[in-house]
């Protein structure tokens, strides 16, 4: 179970049932008490009466003043019975009728218990042991408890019923309280969402304290992050420029040697550019950074279409953008620039008269196609093309040229790459990355 809200919620929950549990115990455990309390004190006060009843007569036999005896124990099985015993007689109240009760052997005095009375009821008794006019009396007294049962009984489903309502009422509130308490962490998640979308550049730390931290670790990462890519930037343009002088000098002082030997090491010249030019391009990615940009796509690639024409102007190719004004990508724009100049570079190279760009978004990625009217390349032909751009080969000329920078990016943003037969005739490159953030690295 990975969700907070269901593990507070279940354990509340488990909490909320154990307290109206242990109150519907108490309850029960309650009324019993108070209804034997109750019973035991009335008890006491009959074995009293009985025993201001009880006389002894010359004889020392014992008798009872049925006037000071109470009417409930005339009536035969009333539920409220007494046997008086006396060393010559035992006495019994008129409502047992022809049956009797005893206490067990070993039965405490004045301690209420349990016992099953005339016509198998229960009893609660009390054996009470007197003396008086100098003869030991035991008084066993008890009451039918029955009814109180079926009170207790009664009641304790009342108190269950209520306190179930009681409980989903609880739960229902529960699962709002904790709703609302887990809010914060919401919107944190929805402006990490918007901060990854390239929407905002930091989160808010007016949180919790539980979760400020957090909050202010990822900002800080997310400054780091930003800082040290533009670091390495600098860097790296500082690194090309320091490398490709020497270079462009090396190349220059070729001229004075033979034909043969400046062709062979203007060669190793220009592999050595190349793989330069295509290390410093991987290592500028933004790729994994944590905070995007929202980057409209038309007006990217019209850009860059404008740039390619001016190059080749003289073949006055037509380039067709067939993408939606409101149409977005999320990510770095240097990334986005080098990926789709890189495609639109390759196709403009090998296209006749025209190159098309449009898109095609699914629910996961947006997927845009670059498609020309060259010759293009056949289905084996384009698997061994990528198959050299994953290994950074950029020595095939025409449609290889670039493609392994292409493939690094892509991969960096969780994208797809794939080359296919162009509805034009030539060469389709299809660029697929997802949509708004989703299974980026």
């Amino acid at each position: 179970m990975n969700s907070l809200r269901a593990r507070f919620f279940l354990w509340l929950s488990i909490s909320l049932i154990a307290v109206v549990a242990l109150a519907w115990v108490g309850g029960m455990l309650a009324a019993r008490t108070l209804t034997e309390t109750y019973i035991h004190t009335r008890l006491e006060h009959d074995a009293e009466n009985l025993l201001l009843a009880l006389d002894f007569d010359t004889a020392g036999r014992a008798r009872l003043d049925a006037a000071r005896i109470a009417p409930i124990y005339q009536r035969v099985f009333s539920g409220h019975y007494f046997v008086v015993v006396t060393p010559r007689d035992t006495l019994r109240s008129r409502s047992l009728w022809d049956e009797t009760i005893s206490a067990p052997a070993g039965t405490p005095e004045d301690r209420a218990f349990h016992m099953q009375g005339p016509q198998d009821l229960p009893m609660l008794a009390l054996l009470m042991r007197y003396e008086k006019s100098g003869q030991p009396v035991e008084i066993l007294i008890a009451e039918d408890v029955s009814e109180f049962q079926e009170l207790a009984q009664r009641y304790l489903v009342g108190f269950g019923l209520a306190g179930a309502l009681l409980l989903l009422l609880l739960l229902a509130l529960l699962q709002v309280l904790v709703r609302h308490s887990l809010r914060p962490v919401r919107a944190t998640v929805s402006q990490l969402r918007a901060m990854q979308a390239g929407e905002r550049e930091v989160i808010d730390t007016r949180v919790p304290d539980e979760i400020a931290p957090l909050t202010r670790e990822i900002n800080n990462l997310n400054r780091s992050h930003t800082r040290r890519l533009e670091r390495s930037r600098t860097a790296l343009g500082n690194l090309a420029h320091a490398i490709k002088t020497p270079l462009a000098l090396a190349r220059q002082s070729l001229q004075d040697l033979p034909e043969a030997r400046r062709r062979d090491l203007d060669e190793a010249i220009d592999r050595i550019d190349q793989s330069v030019s295509r290390e410093l391009k991987r290592a500028r990615l933004a790729g994994g950074a944590l905070a995007r940009h929202r980057i409209p796509t038309r007006e990217l690639l019209q850009d860059l279409a404008g740039v390619l024409d001016r190059i080749h102007g003289e073949r006055a190719l037509r380039f067709d953008i067939d993408i939606p004004t409101e149409h977005v990508l999320i990510g770095d724009a240097a990334d986005l620039s080098e990926l789709f100049g890189n495609a639109l570079d390759n196709a403009a190279k090998w296209a006749r008269h025209r190159v098309r760009v449009r898109c095609a978004d699914t629910a996961t990625r947006h997927c845009i196609y670059i498609e020309d009217d060259g010759p293009g390349i056949d289905e084996a032909e384009s698997a061994q093309l990528l198959e050299r751009g994953a290994r950074l080969d950029e020595n095939v000329p025409g449609h290889g040229l670039g493609l392994a920078i292409m493939q690094d990016i892509v991969k960096e943003y969780g994208g797809e790459l794939a080359l296919e037969r162009s509805a034009l005739g030539g060469l389709g490159l299809r660029i697929c990355l997802p949509r708004q953030g989703e299974g980026w690295a």
